[in-house]
Order: C-alpha cells, then sequence, then structure tokens
C-alpha cells in the first residue's frame, strides 16, 4: 500500500509522461511577482486575443494588462485565469482580487496536455 501513495504524489507532482513540472506556487501570493518568476524559468504567458477573452466590469483591467489572462469576472472580488506553456506542459492559474498590480493567485489547473484536475495551491506561509 505505501509504494501506490508513493506512485501517485510521483504522478501528481507534473513531471509525469514527460511534462515539465509546474514550479511550486503559494496560494494567496502576488500574481505579478509569479508572472515574472515563471517567465525566469522559461515559462511563457499564452496571448489570448480580444475576441477570444471573456472580460466584465471591473475584471477588464486585469485583461488589458496581462496578455495572458483568458476572462475575468465583473463581479464584487474579479476572478480570473491566466494560461501558462513550457514546451508540452500547460497550466491555468485562477486569481483573485480587484486592482491588477495586486490580483491574487488562488488556484491552479493542469490543462490538457498534463490531463490534471483543479488543485489548490500550497497554502500560505503566516
Amino acid at each position: 500500500m505505501r509504494s501506490l501513495v508513493v506512485t501517485v504524489r510521483v504522478c501528481l507532482s507534473g513531471a509525469a509522461f514527460g511534462a515539465e513540472a509546474v514550479p511550486s506556487l503559494e496560494a494567496g501570493s502576488s500574481y505579478f511577482e509569479a508572472r515574472i518568476s515563471l517567465a525566469l524559468l522559461g515559462w511563457e504567458p499564452q496571448r489570448v486575443t480580444s475576441a477570444g477573452r471573456e472580460c466584465s466590469g471591473g475584471g477588464v483591467k486585469s485583461c488589458e494588462m496581462y496578455e495572458e489572462m483568458i476572462g475575468c469576472s465583473g463581479l464584487e472580488q474579479h476572478r480570473c485565469q491566466a494560461i501558462w506553456r513550457k514546451d508540452h506542459s500547460e497550466f491555468y492559474i485562477d486569481t483573485i482580487g480587484v486592482d491588477p498590480l495586486f490580483i491574487r493567485m488562488n488556484t491552479i489547473r493542469y490543462g490538457s496536455h498534463g490531463g490534471k484536475p483543479a488543485s489548490p495551491l500550497k497554502p500560505s506561509q503566516p
């Protein structure tokens, strides 16, 4: 039983099937700062055309600032989703916040290349 648990953990790490492992990201941390770190590690924000976006209300500002935003809701806390790729790996970051400079990461979801379900980011440190 113990070896089964280890195998599952390796598969969930993102490195399975030759896919690039997604860097460790913390829930509640700055998307603006994470964006810089991801780019330095070779991850690329995927440009989404304005025709392919669904942005409304206050979320429009985040869509204008970040080319990788697929969409942002105009609801009270402005939830947005960004797409990132490297080699054959893809993942989505869901953010929350009003001001585009201060939006925070909420969850991460692996794309079709990794086939992983949505998962929470690491809890932020106090």
